[in-house]
């Protein structure tokens, strides 16, 4: 049986090399990665400053809200890549209140995790991850918040997104989602599907 060969993911959004995953995670390591952010408002580069991430600690994803999820909106598995076997995301902060997702593809070896931060900005009372969640999404066509009329776009920004996989909806409970998908050039994509 061959090898998967590994996919390469380029982007707008650059993230340094990880040197340390705290809880249950091995020490990893990844290169850049990017994700294009449809309908996000801001077009600069993320930047994480500080080398750490870690998951969201146990404690957050004991929060009585959860209580109806049996991974609490803090992991999820979904077929990302399209090839039947689940992959695995954890939700994630970072440096300066970054909130993301990990994602571990089942076709790398390695395993080390790729990093999405969303664009937004995250209030201090929800940096350590308390009302933020993840769960898994199925494909289908999906809005934009350009779709949905909630921001001010061109005619060039994407009013729908089609998602060809299993997908993951970064969200804050009752309030905002981002999606991360991988998109049709194999690189791994985020935009902002409520607000």
């Amino acid at each position: 049986m061959r090898k998967k060969k590994p996919i390469r993911h380029t982007s707008i959004f650059k993230i340094l090399p990880e040197r340390a995953v705290r809880g249950a995670f091995p020490l990893a390591s990844i290169s850049l990665l990017s994700v294009l952010c449809i309908g996000c408002g801001k077009g600069t580069p993320l930047t994480q400053t500080n080398n750490t991430w870690a998951v969201v600690s146990s404690v957050t994803c004991a929060e009585e809200w959860r209580a109806d999820d049996p991974l609490r909106y803090c992991s999820a598995q979904a077929d990302l890549d399209g090839d039947s076997i689940p992959d695995e995301a954890k939700l994630i902060t970072g440096h300066g209140g970054r909130i993301g997702v990990a994602v571990w593809l089942s076709s790398l070896k390695g395993r080390d995790p790729l990093l999405v931060f969303t664009p937004r900005e995250i209030p201090p009372q929800l940096q350590a991850g308390t009302a933020l969640g993840l769960r898994k999404i199925p494909s289908g066509n999906y809005e934009t918040l350009c779709g949905k009329g909630l921001e001010n776009c061109t005619s060039a920004d994407s009013r729908e997104i089609q998602i060809k996989h299993d997908a993951l909806l970064l969200f804050k409970d009752d309030s905002w989602g981002d999606v991360v998908y991988f998109g049709g050039n194999g690189t791994l994509e985020l935009f902002a599907h409520s607000d």
